[in-house]
């Protein structure tokens, strides 16, 4: 907890009037890294510069530079006194070795300072996670982040809407996907977006069961801001000349009318579904799907069922899958996800990726490559693989990538193993068994059912973006990181606290 070192009561001064200017000081230490937090979660998907050829750039470069501008001024606090030790962090050691594990193959990597300039991102990473471990989260608090976060993937989800029909808003580089349809948002492809939004979907479904209405924003302000919304909306398109800004403020006006009347929440899901079933992104539905069936298990061994209830749990999926087939029946949304399922070279591009992390990780096994290394050394290893006796095998893949190299190895696990060995990957799953553990002990130990749904939605969120690397790199996107790392922060911090500090104040 960041239990800042001030007096636990206001003082008397000798006039007999009261002293507030500690408790005002922590107030206010309190709001400005509430402001922080919600910074870095909210703002990093339009921390865009159009000028570069990805939006990830750019918000490689905003993570990196807040966390680590972040983690100085918490450092500084911890040094002056102004903020004591938090709690005992569960993953410290195994944090602890996997940045060693990051560093001493930075050290040996064939070149160092490219690799010591793309491991600021995995630092900028275990920077938040200290951040964001030291505050004192409550209920209270989780629901205004979840609130605004689900304000964000909203507007990034109608983004990505209005682009599939052909309405530009950005005007960067434009990159087109065999097989998808347009669907790039503000994160610069469909694979990005859906690693993001998949795990705030969860986030925003959980917080119906465990938010506190009196720490959301009023229906008053919604309209507020809905009306702000249309009026910057229709005046930035005068001024530029932007449809793509009339039909965004258009959708924020629509939004902010939702939450006024209490179903932005109903809204905000259906465009993330829509969204989701347009963009295409195999790996996020395998990740919902498996979070809906645990929340179900857990929740059903938790409830008292009954006759009635089961019969409306039965009846409300049967209406779903009929939607849902209707849909696929009726609209090209049929045709679209035959031809995803059909789809060959993503597939091959993805198993001779794996293969050659393989390969890699033979030659280094104990500390890897260096951070960032695969694509370095991408085509170097493929010349050396496809010379060896049977390699001919994969000439298949080869010709089906069309020689476009991938960036990433589409394997989060495995390209951790070829960062940093062995080692980086024991450290890896050992923050994830003491992670579980943790939450496993709060699950337990915790008597109320909003507490029980907020560790729920977090260890969702989270195994949905574990789910997700098996098949792509959310890890490396700096979107995805934001929320793997914070609600990592968020779920230990939780975990290692009274359950009575998590309710709030």
């Amino acid at each position: 907890m960041l239990r800042f070192a001030i007096a636990p009561q206001a003082q008397t001064s000798e006039a007999g009037s009261v002293d507030t200017g500690p408790i005002d000081s922590r107030r206010g230490r309190l709001l400005l890294a509430r402001i922080y937090l919600a910074v870095v979660f909210v703002c990093t998907p339009f921390a865009i510069y159009t000028g570069l050829a990805r939006p990830t750039v750019s918000q490689d470069f905003f993570f990196e530079a807040t966390a680590l501008l972040g983690v100085f001024f918490y450092s500084a606090g911890r040094l002056t006194g102004l903020i004591s030790a938090p709690p005992r962090d569960p993953l410290r050691l195994w944090i602890v070795l996997y940045a060693a594990a990051l560093a001493a193959a930075a050290y040996l990597s064939d070149v160092r300072g490219y690799t010591a300039r793309r491991c600021l991102f995995p630092l900028a990473g275990i920077a938040f996670y200290m951040i964001v471990f030291a505050f004192p989260w409550r209920r209270r608090d989780m629901a205004r982040l979840v609130a605004c976060l689900s304000v964000s993937a909203f507007l990034a989800a109608a983004y990505g809407l209005i682009q599939s029909l052909g309405v530009e808003i950005l005007p960067y580089a434009e990159e087109e996907r065999e097989g998808k349809m347009k669907i790039l948002s503000v994160f610069g492809h469909p694979n990005y977006a859906a690693s993001y939004l998949g795990p705030v979907f969860l986030l925003l479904l959980s917080l119906r069961f465990w938010r506190q209405r009196s720490a959301l924003p009023s229906r008053r302000m919604a309209a507020i801001v809905g009306g702000a919304a249309l009026a910057a909306g229709l005046v930035s398109a005068a001024i530029f000349f932007s449809v793509g800004l009339i039909w965004l403020g258009l959708v924020a006006a629509l939004g902010a009318a939702a939450w006024a009347i209490g179903r932005f929440q109903a809204l905000a899901a259906v465009i993330l579904i829509l969204f989701f079933l347009l963009a295409g992104a195999r790996g996020v539905w395998l990740a919902l799907i498996s979070a809906a069936l645990f929340a179900l298990l857990f929740w059903g061994a938790k409830a008292k069922w009954s006759v009635r209830a089961g019969a409306r749990w039965i009846a409300g999926a049967a209406i779903g899958l009929g939607a849902f087939g209707a849909a696929c029946l009726w609209t090209p949304l049929g045709a679209y996800l035959a031809r995803r399922t059909a789809e060959t070279r993503p597939i091959a591009s993805r198993v001779y990726a794996f293969v050659l992390a393989v390969e890699m990780i033979k030659q280094r096994p104990l500390l890897g490559w260096g951070y960032a290394n695969y694509e370095t050394h991408y085509f170097d290893e493929v010349m050396k693989f496809q010379r060896r006796p049977g390699a001919e095998i994969y000439n298949a893949y080869l010709m089906l990538s069309e020689g476009v190299p991938p960036k990433n190895v589409h394997n989060d696990l495995l390209e951790i193993a070829v960062d940093c060995g062995l080692i980086g990957v024991f450290a890896v799953l050992g923050m994830a068994v003491a992670f579980g553990l943790s939450m496993a002990r709060a699950l337990r130990a915790s008597a109320d059912s909003r507490d029980s749904a907020l560790l729920l939605g977090i260890l969702l969120a989270l195994g949905c973006l574990a789910i997700d690397g098996l098949f792509s790199f959310p890890l490396r996107l700096p979107c995805s990181a934001v929320l793997f790392w914070g609600l990592l922060g968020i779920g230990s911090r939780l975990g290692a606290s009274r359950p009575a500090d998590q309710n709030p104040a």
